[in-house]
């Protein structure tokens, strides 16, 4: 017995003086029992695996269901073509979505979600793969499993952000608004936000389970809350509101002041939330812009350069330097000043000596040297029917010595602006739609075609224009433009390297006349060419028994092309650019006594 133990001792000892080397060294060769024990081990691993890959076989588990259709025992191409035959009818559903005030349908095609019934069968446990993740859905798995869904994710992307637009509601935050100089409250309301990766991952989920599920997807929403409560805005309209906007404040630099009024300087105060309140800030950038008439008007203070027309060519009038406010002083004094009471509503700034915003260098190197454009046109009925003479005169008035920069968009309403009483037009009677009715703003559209003619040969291109109701012949066919303000607009953008401006008059007598002139460096020679009248409409007897009726004469409907080439100076290759206008009919209105 001893010598046995012995033995027994040393064949562990030999086994753990192997398994040490082993550790030690990465490897050792084995033999004697414990070879035999792993190699028998590893057999029966490998036949057991073997065994259950025999029995499972590339076919379903018998119990297997995709989404309801029993594939259960069949082969991978066989549960295929029975999922292709059964589910894309009831997967391509309609799938109606709600909430956040939106109930609409989506399309599961259109949102790119179609049927995987390859990996749906893999899904279910069958196909020719022996992993063990395979083996374990096949004996342990749930055999009865949702579709397995093909996405393209680009389009249920677009899909599920076109359900964002109409659920998407921005949160209206409490506010306090000084525009015009004048305090207005802006009451806080919810907002709402879809968010749309839940959306993508429940429509996924309805058309994978389409079998078994309703086809309604509630959708998630975000409620979005403000940060300023009601009860904020009325305390901010109280406390800075009404004393920001009660009274102008003068500003003093040195011996000379200027008063500022709020609907000037409210452009740079705003009231910004902090931490649930509401507060003023200033803008002292935004506060300068918005001064600028006033603080320009101080005597001393830096003028900048100008570009005027002098014995019929441009000259730069030189800028100078002067006495301005200090932009650090003002930011620090202005609120104290707008937020004291009637009396008190002073700020004494410091001056600094400065340069102008446009200098002189500035103004040279736009190298206006020229006349480029120019047109005239007179005076027609528009100036005997109301006030059109007065208006073209004024809106005249309004665009000379505008001085556009490389890359600067010009756009008539703006420059005009609106045509008021207040403002120094005169109502009078257009054109429109075969009747005359009242306007505002009348003879501005001649005004506009002068300004149209001008660009034309000045190589200028409308990036906004609108034909009238007829042709005017005082002007040539097809080179009119008809503007009305907030509806119509004549606009184009200096698409040159150098600057342009614009200069506008006119002259009185019987007829009078209005001229428009662009001025910079010339670019082209340009030849413009018109086409026949094309595609002619004829007008018809419209018959009025209106108090206020007007007879009218009515024209034809037509179609005009212009042809423009643009040959640079210097040589080069021509640029060709088309234009269309578009005549409508004018029908013929003829007055008729009222029938008693």
């Amino acid at each position: 017995m001893a010598g046995r133990r012995r033995v027994n001792s040393d064949r562990w000892g030999d086994l753990r003086y192997r398994l040490r080397r082993m550790r030690r060294h990465g490897s050792a060769p084995l033999d004697g029992p414990l070879f035999w024990v792993l190699l028998g081990g590893a057999a029966l691993l490998v036949g057991g695996y073997a065994a259950l890959c025999v029995v499972a076989g590339p076919r379903l588990p018998g119990d297997a269901r995709v989404d309801g259709v029993a594939v259960g025992g069949l082969q991978p191409a066989a549960a295929v073509e029975r999922l292709r035959a059964r589910l894309p009818e009831r997967m391509a559903e309609p799938i109606r979505v709600t909430g956040g005030g939106v109930s609409q349908d989506v399309e599961p095609r259109a949102a790119g979600l179609t049927l995987d019934a390859a990996a749906s069968v893999r899904a279910a446990g069958g196909g020719h793969s022996y992993t063990p993740r395979r083996l374990w859905r096949y004996y342990l798995g749930d055999h009865d499993v949702p579709a397995e869904v093909s996405v393209d994710r680009d389009k249920l992307r677009e899909a599920v952000g076109t359900v964002g637009v109409a659920v998407d509601e921005p949160l209206t935050e409490g506010d306090v608004l000084l525009t015009g100089g004048r305090p207005t409250p802006v009451e806080p309301a919810d907002g709402r936000r879809l968010r749309q990766g839940d959306t993508a991952r429940a429509l996924v989920d309805r058309v994978a389970r389409a079998g078994q599920v309703r086809p309604v997807v509630d959708l998630p929403v975000t409620t979005l809350r403000p940060t300023i409560s009601s009860a904020q805005v009325a305390r901010a309209l109280r406390t800075y509101g009404v004393p920001l906007t009660s009274a102008p404040v003068r500003l003093s630099v040195g011996e000379q002041s200027v008063t500022a009024p709020p609907r000037l300087y409210a452009a740079g105060v705003d009231l910004v939330p902090d931490d649930g309140k509401l507060r003023p800030e200033v803008d002292v950038d935004a506060l300068f812009k918005a001064l600028a008439p006033v603080i320009d008007s101080v005597p001393g203070a830096p003028q900048p350069a100008r570009v005027v027309v002098r014995g019929g060519r441009p000259v730069v009038v030189s800028s100078r330097k002067g006495v301005t406010f200090d932009r650090t002083d003002l930011e620090k004094k202005f609120l104290v000043a707008a937020l004291a009471p009637a009396g008190k509503r002073v700020a004494a700034v410091r001056g600094v000596s400065a340069d102008p915003a446009f200098t002189t260098a500035d103004a040279r190197a736009l190298k206006v040297r020229r006349r480029v454009g120019t047109y005239t046109s007179r005076f027609g009925y528009s100036g005997i029917v109301g006030g059109g003479q007065q208006n073209i005169a004024r809106g005249a008035d309004r665009i000379d010595g505008t001085l556009l920069k490389p890359g600067q968009r010009f756009s008539f309403n703006r420059a005009v602006g609106e045509p008021t009483a207040k403002r120094g037009f005169s109502a009078g009677r257009s054109l429109r739609g075969s009747v005359f009715v009242a306007d505002p703003g009348a003879g501005l559209s001649q005004l506009a075609s002068t300004l149209f003619n001008a660009m034309l040969p000045a190589g200028l291109t409308p990036t906004q224009r609108t034909i009238g109701a007829s042709h005017s012949p005082r002007f040539p066919l097809g080179r009119e433009a008809t503007v009305r303000y907030g509806a119509q607009d004549l606009a184009f953008t200096n698409d040159s390297p150098y600057g342009v401006l614009l200069t506008a008059s006119t002259t009185g007598g019987s007829p009078g006349a209005v001229t428009v002139s662009l001025w910079s460096t010339k670019r082209y020679d340009v030849s413009i060419t018109a086409s026949k009248p094309l595609a002619r409409a004829a007008p018809r007897v419209l018959t009025r028994t209106a108090g206020d009726c007007a007879a009218t004469v009515g024209a034809a409907g037509f179609t005009i092309r212009l042809q423009r080439v643009l040959t640079p100076v210097g040589g080069g290759a021509p640029r060709r650019d088309a234009l269309t206008s578009v005549y409508p009919v004018t029908n013929s209105v003829v007055c008729a006594a009222p029938r008693e």
